[in-house]
């Protein structure tokens, strides 16, 4: 407790000094990790397929084919397709399941019944994917992979221009299933719940990518301004069996991944296959890349930057510190006669730098609370995760470490009679 008391002491006797690094640090510290905050954010859209696009493989992305319906696929034109695959392949996809009929168990919809009501659309995802989403919701949260206790599905719900839907409204749902012998099948799936709202405009998860994007990094930059036509319900494909159909996939993008590596012959046949109706394909190692490439664009722009403060603003807390231990060296002197020895110097050094560290690192949670309040933090995308607070940690620690150095060579370096004659 004496070592932080001699270390305010120290900071009063030239308090402007000081308070202006403190602020220099603030600014470290707000920057670093609004950087930190925009990583995450892109990252996002990346981590449900982080695991996925580490293996090798492709994405697959259909192309509309008058064989296959708008919603159907009834040949399984798609699926037999997979199954030709050489080798030992997976395939993941998701799907859009057709809405038959749709009852909004509220007040406001007693008569609205689709489609002269809401016009809904389900997606139903994958759960590989639908368990890694962690998108930021209106309100709400994300929903369970499976029923609730009272039998319902729960769904995040992406909102239209004319946002009616909200939290805990229920909707009796029938989808409207593949043909069977030329007759269409309608079964009543039971209550939709929705636990979490997406506003109009704000990225939403889907069962497919655009044939038209002219790049990899376009999934995130185009669903995250797309516009929804009528409410779309994100829910998980394994909450009800019906939507696990295979006649449901024909428009779905596909991730296909090779379990164990191909012989050179099998991947060209199998890349020839899933190219031969002009579909697009792009391999997973380029997905991977250029999503790296997007997730830590900005980072790479401002790391620079930050590091060109950091330095500046390190070189000034060295100083300080330095000057301040030369200022204090004769009555470190004096101190060490007094019984104490040259550790103990150091550590009112220690202190010294330690406060002016905290009261930076407080000062720029001040900051960045205050700036998380205005409109303009949206502009940066943040999302803020366990290493915006491992960064700071590191800052602090590394900025806490190199101040001590000078004054430890300083210290070591001097004779305490002789400072105290010289002085």
């Amino acid at each position: 407790m004496k070592y932080i008391k001699y270390g305010f002491y120290s900071i009063t006797r030239n308090t402007f000094f000081n308070v202006l690094i403190m602020v220099e640090i603030a600014v470290i510290f707000v920057v670093c990790n609004i950087t930190v905050a925009a990583s995450n954010s892109r990252h996002m859209f990346m981590a449900p397929y982080d695991e996925i696009a580490n293996s090798d493989g492709y994405i697959y992305v259909p192309m509309s084919n008058k064989k296959i319906m708008a919603d159907y696929d009834p040949e399984l034109i798609r699926d037999k397709m997979y199954s030709s695959l050489e080798g030992d392949v997976s395939v993941t996809y998701s799907y859009n399941i057709p809405i038959a009929d749709a009852i909004v168990n509220d007040a406001a919809y007693q008569s609205s019944t689709f489609p002269f009501g809401l016009n809904f659309s389900i997606y139903a995802l994958n759960e590989k994917f639908f368990s890694k989403f962690r998108v930021p919701l209106s309100s709400g949260r994300w929903p369970s992979a499976e029923r609730n206790a009272a039998g319902q599905i729960e769904a995040v719900v992406a909102l239209d221009n004319d946002p009616k839907l909200k939290i805990g409204d229920v909707v009796h749902t029938t989808i409207s299933l593949p043909p069977e012998d030329g007759k269409t099948v309608n079964e009543d799936i039971g209550d939709i719940i929705i636990v979490g709202t997406i506003d109009y405009g704000n990225y939403y998860p889907s069962y497919i990518m655009s044939y038209s994007l002219s790049d990899v990094i376009d999934l995130y930059d185009t669903n995250a301004k797309s516009k929804v036509s009528g409410p779309v319900f994100i829910v998980s494909a394994s909450a009800e069996k019906s939507f696990e159909n295979k006649k449901l996939i024909g428009h779905s993008t596909a991730f296909i991944t090779y379990n164990s590596p191909p012989t050179d012959q099998q991947r060209e046949n199998n890349e020839i296959l899933l190219g031969s109706s002009s579909e697009k394909l792009i391999k997973l190692s380029s997905f991977r890349n250029k999503s790296y490439e997007y997730i830590y664009e900005q980072s790479r722009k401002l790391l620079p930057i930050i590091l060109g403060v950091l330095v500046i603003v390190l070189a000034e807390l060295i100083c300080s510190v330095a000057m301040n231990t030369k200022s204090q060296i004769r009555n470190y002197g004096i101190y060490f006669l007094c019984g104490c020895r040259w550790k103990g110097c150091l550590k009112i050094s220690l202190a010294y730098s330690a406060i002016i560290l905290l009261g930076g690192t407080i000062l720029g949670a001040g900051l960045f609370a205050i700036f998380h309040m205005t409109e303009y933090s949206t502009m940066f995308e943040q999302n803020f995760e366990m290493n915006n607070i491992y960064v700071t940690l590191a800052i602090f620690l590394v900025m806490l470490v190199i101040s001590l150095i000078v004054p430890y060579y300083m210290v070591h370096k001097t004779s305490p009679v002789e400072t105290i004659k010289e002085n």
